[in-house]
Formats: structure tokens, C-alpha cells, sequence
């Protein structure tokens, strides 16, 4: 017995102390770690939000002009109500435009003068017509086309592609051509996204009739990439005439309930996801690009 307590239970008093010291050491160093990786991160999330704050403030950005100015290009965009409306097959709907002449004397015009007041080349963008705005949006090209096409006319559409490289201060004229029986079409709400030349991408409300051009905000690439390839006003589209039992349709609804109602969901949830891309922005969580990159 006197063995054990003058000689083992020392040791195992010393090797317990050693560890628990060492353990107390160790979460003391940890806690300091991570107390500097914080700080770390706060003064690296200040500098992003400054750096942003730069970027943001060069962003590109049209403004209406109401003097007489020179321009080099010109955009044509052309309005057609929806009419007739019948969907065909999942997000697929077409309209009955067969029995309008789209003659020269069909056409009222409203010309608007636009400027890119950034300080940022638009490398690409296009425009776009509000959700719910009832109107289709088409391109000249597209309305000649359809004189000799069967199949692929009447379609829903909602974007025009804008110019490519539209520069710091350059002026481009936007016609904007809708029937002359209906008035109020010159007033639609349009939207524009941006890629600027450093691939970030923004969203300004362009035109609405409240104010001529609201200021640009950064959005995320996703965002872009929703609207522009992946058709999100028209599947919200499709969703609402689909729930509307007076339009149209010539398919089984029934195949086609459970892939809208996924897409749909799909869709908000990266509506979530572009939300907090852009909180991120804000909070110097992300950094903006501020230079070409090259391969």
C-alpha cells in the first residue's frame, strides 16, 4: 500500500495534471486561433466591402437623354400583346397573331435615346419585359421571319438581346415599335441585365412609368443565366395560363403536373440562393471582379 500511494499515485497525479494542463493549453491556443481567424476575417470582409463599393460605384448604368445627340446604333424592339393565348406542351405557348398585317403603317414608334453613363463597358445584356406585363417582345428579323415559316412563329418571348461592347458615354437609339390601336404599349416596363467587361453582371430597371431608368445593382451570374437561358419568366408564365381554365390546352395536363411543379421549385430555390449572393456582396463576404482574366 505505501507503494501505491508514495509511488504510483503520484505519477498517476502527475501524468492527469500534465494532461489536463496540456488540454487547457491546447483549447487556450484553439480559442486564440480562431479568436484571430475571426478578426482575420472581419478586417478581410471590410477591405471586400470597400473594394465593392469601388466596383459598384464604376458600374455600368444607362440614363435616358433627352437632348439631340449623335448616335452610331440603334435597337429595335417590337410589342405584341398576348392574344388568343394556348399552350401546346410543357412551357411551350403560342399566340394568334396569323391574322395581323405587320406592314409598315401597323407600327407606332416611340424612339428613346440611352446612354451608358458607367464607367464600364456592357460587354452583353439584354432587355426585358416585366413579369405579368401580358406582351410579347420580338425582333424584326423574327416578325420577317415568320412570313415564311409554319412551325416556329407566334411564340412566347420576352427578351432582345442588347449590342454587344456598348462603351463608356456611347449612345444607342432604342425604337420601340407597338400597334397603334393600342396606346398604352409604350409604356411597358423593361428591364435590363449586364455583363460588364470584367464579368459581373447587373440588373437596372430601365424604363418604367414611374421614372426614366433607375440606378443599376450588381446581381448574381445565376440570376442572369435564369432569365436569359433557362426561360424563368416563362415557365411563371406557363404556370399561370396553366392554372387558367379559360386558355387553351391541347395536351393532357395531367403528365405534366409533377415536372412544372419541380421546376417551379427549382426556381425558388435559387431565387433564395441569388439572394444571399447578393447580401454577400454587401457584407464584403465575396469580392467583386475588378480584372479581366485571361486563359
Amino acid at each position: 500500500m505505501d507503494i501505491i500511494f508514495y509511488v504510483v499515485v503520484p505519477i498517476i497525479t502527475s501524468v492527469l495534471g500534465g494532461l489536463i494542463g496540456g488540454l487547457f493549453t491546447f483549447l487556450g491556443v484553439k480559442l486564440t486561433i480562431k479568436h484571430d481567424d475571426m478578426v482575420n476575417k472581419k478586417l478581410e470582409q471590410e477591405k471586400n466591402q470597400e473594394k465593392n463599393k469601388k466596383i459598384i460605384a464604376s458600374r455600368p448604368e444607362f440614363s435616358i437623354v433627352h437632348d439631340q445627340v449623335s448616335v452610331e446604333r440603334e435597337m429595335e424592339l417590337f410589342l405584341l400583346p398576348y392574344f388568343n393565348p394556348k399552350l401546346t406542351a410543357l412551357n411551350t405557348i403560342y399566340f394568334d397573331y396569323d391574322s395581323l398585317d405587320f406592314e409598315d403603317d401597323f407600327w407606332s414608334c416611340k424612339t428613346i435615346i440611352l446612354v451608358n453613363k458607367g464607367k464600364k463597358t456592357i460587354k452583353a445584356g439584354f432587355l426585358q419585359l416585366d413579369y405579368k406585363s401580358n406582351v410579347n417582345i420580338y425582333s424584326r428579323y423574327e416578325l420577317i421571319s415568320w412570313r415564311t415559316s409554319l412551325v416556329n412563329r407566334n411564340y412566347y418571348s420576352d427578351i432582345l438581346g442588347l449590342p454587344a461592347y456598348i462603351h463608356p458615354n456611347e449612345y444607342i437609339a432604342l425604337k420601340i415599335y407597338y400597334p397603334k390601336n393600342i396606346k398604352d404599349l409604350y409604356e411597358i416596363n423593361l428591364n435590363c441585365y449586364m455583363i460588364d467587361e470584367f464579368e459581373n453582371y447587373w440588373k437596372q430597371e430601365l424604363i418604367n412609368k414611374e421614372v426614366d431608368c433607375n440606378i443599376s445593382y450588381c446581381v448574381s451570374p445565376d440570376e442572369y443565366i435564369m432569365h436569359y437561358r433557362d426561360n424563368y419568366y416563362g415557365w411563371l408564365t406557363f404556370d399561370r395560363m396553366y392554372h387558367d381554365k379559360k386558355i387553351k390546352k391541347c395536351f393532357n395536363p395531367a403528365k405534366i403536373e409533377d415536372t412544372l411543379s419541380k421546376t417551379l421549385q427549382t426556381f425558388r430555390s435559387r431565387e433564395n440562393k441569388n439572394s444571399r449572393f447578393i447580401n454577400s456582396i454587401y457584407n464584403g463576404e465575396q469580392l467583386l471582379k475588378s480584372q479581366v482574366i485571361v486563359f
